[in-house]
Parts: structure tokens; C-alpha cells; sequence
């Protein structure tokens, strides 16, 4: 009795000890199965990272080879906005394909049917960026504006210097000195005003004198103050022209060009010192200013009607 119950004891112990063993072998397989997945993952992160940072590089080298042929070929007809936009589309057209060499060969997923599984989405998600995007490399490839160009967006829009174009946006200086962020889209889909693409831009002002005044003498002399100032061009020549005849005046429309590119002096201020200058010229030859009349009619009072 003694020696069965003492065997089947041994035989208990045995099995439990088998069970305890095959258990932790079972976990250490399952926590070595992790590890080694965990690993492989990290391996292709790591691997994923090192391909597309091979790529960018790739794309800034790609970017400064083609800046420095057009710079031999153009010279300094190569204007900044256009080395902007090599070195962001070269960098990200590099990344692209980084990418999609990671996804195809790292992770082995066709890279052809994620963007077409993703392509719907992403369309309608960054519908505006894109947009955005193709109108940024129209606008530079156009080459109709520039840096440094001063703009007016819309018949009665937003004024302002171009600091920079981004691949998504324009960026403007305001008159004011505030900065203005500008959606590319909207510089193709509105009016666009250059006051900078020309080496020329015409000023005008008007100046009243009286019937009693010498409107050939005011010519000159309005002539003769333009001329005095050297940012003014002579080509094309500044004019005097006779606009209106009024009740009581007589209006002569003043015509100059200046160079806009020309950083040294302002329109805003040869406009405003020129015509002190001719008022100050004016008084001086005893060419009056009229100032302006203005008739005021009162209606008669009509006597209320007696009562029968």
C-alpha cells in the first residue's frame, strides 16, 4: 500500500514538473518570437529612415547640380523664385520615390495599390494643397512675377512687395509693413497687377489755376519743376495736358515716368515733393489756385393756404 501510494506520488511529481517545463518553454518561445518581431520591425524602420534620408540627400545634390547649369547658362536672368522651386521640387520629388522604394521593397507592399487605395482620400483631403502646389510651379515657371515685384491682387485688392513664393503660398510685405500670406491659387485665378515688371511706371497728379492765369505759362513752369528732379526719366517725356474746363477752373493733368526698380527714391515721395514744388513755383509767378465755389439755393417758403 505504502510503495503505491509512494509511486503515484513520483509519477504526480514528474508530470507537474513536465507541465512546468513545457510552460516555460512555450512562454520563452513566445517572448523570443516577440523580441525577434519587434526587432525585425525596428530593423525595418531603421532601414526605411536610412533609404528616404539617402533619397533627400540625393535630391539636394540633384537640386545644386541643376541650379548651378542654369546659372552658367542664364546667368543673372536666373531669378531667386526659380532656385526655390528646383531645390523644393527636386528634394520632394526625391522623397516620393524614397518612400515608395521603402514601402515596395522594406515592408513589401505594392506601392501602386496603397496610392490607389489611399489616392480618393488623399485627393479630396488635400484638394486645396494641391492646388496650391501646381499653382505655386505655374506661377514660377510663367515667370511673370518675382521677388521684390510690388503687386495688387484684384481690381481694389491687397497690396504688397513679394518676399517670397513657397511652394503653397506667396508671402507679401504690405505697404504698412504688415505680412500678407496669399493662397497661390489666387494668383492665378485674379487680376494681377505688376507695378514693377517695366522699367517704367507713369506718375500723374492734377493742378488747378484760375481763367485769370496763363495756362501756357503753368506748363512751364510745371515742366520746368519736373526736370529739376533726377529720378524722374526723361524718356518718356513729361507732359502737361489740359483736362478739364470748369465754372471757375481750369484742371491740368501732370504726366511722368519713373524707374520702380529704382530703390533709392520712392514714387510716393517724388509725387508728394513735386507737387509742393509746383504749388511753392505757382505762388511765386502769381499763378492762382481757385478755391473751389460752391452755390447754395435756399427753396422759398410758400404762405399755407387759409381755410373757406
Amino acid at each position: 500500500m505504502k510503495e503505491n501510494l509512494l509511486a503515484q506520488f513520483t509519477t504526480a511529481v514528474g508530470q507537474a514538473g513536465t507541465s512546468a517545463a513545457e510552460k516555460a518553454s512555450e512562454s520563452t518561445s513566445v517572448f523570443l518570437d516577440t523580441l525577434l518581431s519587434s526587432l525585425d520591425i525596428f530593423k525595418n524602420v531603421l532601414l526605411s529612415i536610412l533609404i528616404i534620408g539617402v533619397f533627400y540627400l540625393i535630391g539636394k545634390l540633384l537640386a545644386r547640380r541643376v541650379i548651378r547649369g542654369l546659372r552658367h547658362a542664364k546667368g543673372e536672368s536666373l531669378y531667386p523664385d526659380m532656385v526655390i522651386l528646383i531645390q523644393r521640387f527636386s528634394v520632394v520629388g526625391s522623397l516620393f520615390v524614397g518612400i515608395a522604394v521603402a514601402v515596395q521593397f522594406v515592408f513589401k507592399l505594392d506601392f501602386i495599390q496603397v496610392i490607389g487605395f489611399f489616392g480618393l482620400g488623399i485627393s479630396f483631403a488635400f484638394k486645396d494643397l494641391l492646388s496650391n502646389l501646381i499653382a505655386g510651379a505655374v506661377i514660377v515657371i510663367q515667370n511673370r512675377i518675382h521677388i521684390g515685384d510690388f503687386i495688387q491682387i484684384g481690381t481694389n485688392g491687397t497690396r504688397g512687395k513679394i518676399k517670397e513664393i513657397q511652394t503653397r503660398t506667396t508671402i507679401l510685405k504690405g505697404i504698412d509693413g504688415t505680412e500678407i500670406i496669399i493662397p497661390n491659387a489666387d494668383l492665378l485665378v485674379k487680376q494681377i497687377t505688376n507695378y514693377t515688371a517695366h522699367r517704367s511706371r507713369r506718375i500723374t497728379f492734377t493742378m488747378r489755376i484760375s481763367f485769370e492765369s496763363d495756362i501756357t505759362k503753368a506748363k512751364e513752369i510745371i515742366l520746368r519743376v519736373l526736370k529739376v528732379e533726377s529720378s524722374i526719366l526723361l524718356k518718356p517725356k513729361p507732359q502737361v495736358i489740359l483736362q478739364e474746363v470748369g465754372d471757375s477752373f481750369i484742371n491740368l493733368n501732370v504726366r511722368f515716368w519713373m524707374d520702380p526698380q529704382d530703390k533709392s527714391k520712392s514714387w510716393v515721395n517724388v509725387r508728394s515733393e513735386r507737387i509742393q514744388a509746383v504749388k511753392e513755383a505757382f505762388d511765386k509767378e502769381n499763378i492762382i489756385i481757385p478755391f473751389p465755389i460752391e452755390v447754395f439755393t435756399e427753396k422759398a417758403k410758400l404762405p399755407k393756404p387759409e381755410r373757406a
